[in-house]
């Protein structure tokens, strides 16, 4: 009997979110704010419970990439239905942007909406308490940006670089135009142009990344292997107009530095 709860136990775990899936991370960021409500320290418990390391601010995000690529995004959301009570919904994600688990939990009406927030979010994560856990860094997903495109210059050097040397075009400090950040430097490297991320507010991503790879096709115009922001690799070709507008598909980059007169 006992042997059949457990298989029960396994197969149940198996619906929501695979286990040797789970075992490939070590860290959650918790990237919900809402204070008091009860359900996000739920969530820290649960994770802590299990062996996880809890951040709580994107800045102390782990910076190394095999230890970023171990690192879960928690978000949750909820909605409350008249007469039938509060529902929660947490989604985990990894920082390829795949779900690695969806869940869902339900408390009935009480006296204050928070405490049903919290019973909620608890009812929602008792499945990850009872599924096995070990952390395994050979089940971690890898990057699909090589590690060799990590660059050696650092953000003084490439400014050095771009204040005295005679420059190509599409040579500059671009920053992007939408809602995540990125600051490139864009030098020359033998016969091609490397985009290094000099500052981002993307977690998956540090400085001294390479974010993109340029070759002229002619001008104004460059075949560019790209990495978005989910780190998966785009072959595209990018257009420079005459405005320091970099276009790469859907990503624009205004040149800020050095601006013509």
């Amino acid at each position: 009997m006992r042997h059949v709860i457990s298989l029960l136990v396994v197969a149940l775990c198996s619906l929501i979110v695979n286990a040797q899936d789970l075992d490939g991370y070590k860290y959650l960021y918790l990237k919900s704010s809402r204070e008091g409500s009860g359900i996000e320290q739920e969530i820290e418990n649960c994770f802590v419970n299990k062996g996880f390391t809890f951040i709580k601010q994107k800045s102390s995000m782990p910076t190394k990439r095999e230890e970023r690529m171990a690192t879960l995004i928690c978000s949750w959301s909820y909605e409350v239905r008249h007469s039938v009570g509060t529902f929660v919904t947490i989604v985990i994600n990894n920082m390829l942007g795949e779900n690695v688990m969806t869940l869902s939990g339900h408390a009935n009406w009480g006296f204050k909406a928070d405490n049903e927030l919290a019973r909620a979010g608890k009812n929602a994560l008792k499945i990850v308490l009872k599924c096995p856990y070990q952390f395994d860094p050979d089940k971690t997903p890898i990057s699909q940006i090589p590690s060799s495109s990590i660059s050696a210059w650092t953000a003084e050097q490439i400014n050095e670089y771009l204040s005295t040397k005679e420059l190509d075009e599409i040579e500059g400090i671009y920053k992007n135009i939408g809602s995540t950040f990125y600051k490139l430097g864009i030098i020359k490297e033998g016969n091609k142009y490397v985009a290094i991320i000099l500052e981002t507010d993307n977690p998956n991503w540090a400085s001294a990344d390479v974010k993109a790879v340029f070759e002229e096709v002619r001008k104004g115009y460059y075949s560019v292997a790209y990495y978005n922001d989910d780190c998966k690799k785009v072959e595209a070709i990018a257009e420079l107009d005459e405005k320091g507008i970099l276009k790469i598909t859907d990503y624009n980059y205004m040149k800020i530095f050095p601006i013509k007169k």
